[in-house]
């Protein structure tokens, strides 16, 4: 529609005017105007559209945005594309739930999963579960280890994260270390008491 394509001409003011304008003469059905202000969200989030964020999240019922599944909340959306600032902005508005797609995958497992270390340590700061795995038994040091992230490394060990997990191919976050040959996140692991 008109507001989609003011979007992805990155014409904020437009696609905001549009959108007031929509609201106020259109009796869509729920279920179409909550499909629609979805598809927008994402648009804005690929074009890293804060101000046009910000607008949809004021115009947002909250609550239905959190009974979504996971994997099409904005939230999801803004770590896919890998939009850290679009992420930040509605997560101080929307809190992450603690739900799992259906890889099992929670916000702080996808985002350590994508290396987002900003996005990560937000999460972390919001509590999330650090030891929770996906299906393949992976947890968020798992990943930390297997990008050499030792930073992330560093604060997930800090988080109390297991460091001895193994995932279902039986290797640990020291071993996904050796393995990319990382000696700094090898010795932090190590630090914190991981079995050699």
């Amino acid at each position: 529609n008109a507001i989609m394509i003011a979007i992805k001409q990155q014409q904020s003011k437009l696609a905001l005017a549009l959108l007031t304008h929509s609201g106020k003469t259109t009796n869509l059905q729920a279920a179409h105007k909550s499909k629609q202000l979805s598809d927008l969200f994402t648009t804005a989030i690929q074009h890293n559209d804060l101000t046009l964020i910000k607008e949809l999240l004021l115009l947002t019922d909250i609550q239905k945005l959190q009974s979504l599944p996971i994997e099409e909340t904005p939230l999801w959306f803004a770590m896919k594309f890998k939009q850290k600032d679009a992420f930040l902005d509605i997560a101080r508005a929307i809190p992450s739930e603690r739900k799992q797609d259906v890889q099992q995958r929670a916000y702080l497992l996808l985002a350590n999963e994508l290396n987002l270390t900003e996005i990560s340590i937000f999460l972390l700061s919001m509590e999330s579960d650090v030891n929770l795995t996906n299906n393949a038994g992976r947890s968020a040091l798992w990943y930390a280890a297997d990008f050499t992230n030792t930073r992330l490394i560093n604060v997930l060990i800090y988080a109390n994260s297991d460091i001895d997990y193994f995932d279902n191919d039986g290797y640990s976050p020291l071993m996904r270390a050796v393995i990319r040959n990382c000696a700094a996140c090898v010795t932090s692991l190590l630090n914190a008491g991981a079995n050699a």
